[in-house]
C-alpha cells in the first residue's frame, strides 16, 4: 500500500523522459516503464553502469530471457551496476524494470501534499550525502542504507497547502543488535530526536512517531534525517518519512 502512495507523485510525461546515453559499453535507453542497457562491449569485469534512479526496481534481467533469470544490481551512491552473466561474452540488452517513470535524480524531486494534507516522503526521493549512504532500489529494500558513517545524512523536499501541526513518521528497520542510535530530524529550525529501534533486521520495517512539528505557512520544506550518535555498526535503513496533520 505504502508503494502505491508513493509512486503516485512519480509519474511523468514522456517528454519527461531522460536523454538515451551512449556509454563506453554501449548505450543506455530510457522507456516509460524502465531502462534497457545496450551493452555491444563487455568490459573486463563483466559489470556495466548507469546514472542512479529515483525509482524502485521490479527486475533485471536479460531482454529475451522468458525465465526473465536475476541479474544481480548493486547501488552506488551516485550509480549503479549490474552484473552481467559469463555467457553474455558478446552483444547483449539488460532489462531493469522501474516502478514509475524512469527519473534520474539530476535535481531533487519536491514531493507535494496529498490531498488529505498528509506528506509522504519515499526513500526513492530522497537526496543523500556522504560517503556511504544511499537509495538500495531492490524489491526486498527500497530503502535508504549503508548508513554505516555518523556523518552520512539525507534530506527530502517538499510542499504544502495547509498549514498546521504534523506528527512525524518514520518507517525504519535496524538490524539485531544494532539498536540505540539516536537521530534528529530536521524541518527549519524545528527539531525532534529518537532513539532508532532494533526491529531485528535492516529490513523489518517498524513505522514510528518520534515527535510532532508545526509548518505556520504554505510552501515549499526541507526536511532532513542526520545521526546524532552511532551506537553501533549502522544507524538504521529508512524507508519512508511521513508526516500526518496531528489528530488523524
Amino acid at each position: 500500500m505504502w508503494l502505491a502512495a508513493t509512486m503516485a507523485s512519480a509519474v511523468k510525461g514522456a517528454d519527461d523522459l531522460p536523454r538515451d546515453a551512449k556509454t563506453a559499453w554501449g548505450e543506455i535507453r530510457y522507456g516509460v516503464s524502465g531502462v534497457e542497457l545496450h551493452v555491444v562491449r563487455v568490459p573486463a569485469d563483466g559489470t556495466v553502469s548507469f546514472p542512479r534512479l529515483n525509482n524502485p526496481i521490479g527486475g533485471v534481467y536479460l531482454k529475451g530471457d522468458e525465465a526473465k533469470t536475476p541479474l544481480d544490481l548493486k547501488p552506488g551512491t551516485t550509480t549503479w551496476a549490474v552484473t552481467l552473466p559469463t555467457s553474455a561474452d558478446g552483444a547483449a540488452v539488460v532489462v531493469v524494470e522501474t516502478l514509475g517513470q524512469p527519473y534520474v535524480p539530476d535535481a531533487p524531486r519536491v514531493v507535494a501534499a496529498a490531498d488529505d494534507g498528509s506528506v509522504t516522503l519515499a526513500a526513492h526521493d530522497a537526496v543523500t550525502h556522504g560517503e556511504l549512504l544511499r537509495y538500495e532500489p531492490q524489491p526486498h529494500k527500497y530503502t535508504v542504507g549503508y548508513w554505516a558513517k555518523q556523518d552520512d545524512w539525507c534530506e527530502w523536499h517538499f510542499t504544502i497547502a495547509r498549514p498546521g501541526r504534523f506528527d512525524v513518521h518514520v518507517l525504519q528497520g535496524c538490524g539485531k543488535g544494532q539498536g540505540g542510535s539516536e537521530v534528529a530530524v530536521t524541518v527549519g529550525d524545528q527539531r525532534v530526536q529518537f532513539i532508532v529501534e532494533d526491529t531485528g533486521h535492516f529490513q523489518d520495517f517498524k513505522d514510528r512517531i518520534v515527535g510532532s512539528i508545526t509548518l505556520a505557512e504554505p510552501g515549499r520544506y526541507t526536511l532532513q534525517i542526520r545521526p546524532v550518535s552511532k551506537a553501533a555498526n549502522a544507524v538504521m535503513d529508512v524507508r519512508q518519512v511521513r508526516l500526518v496533520p496531528a489528530g488523524r
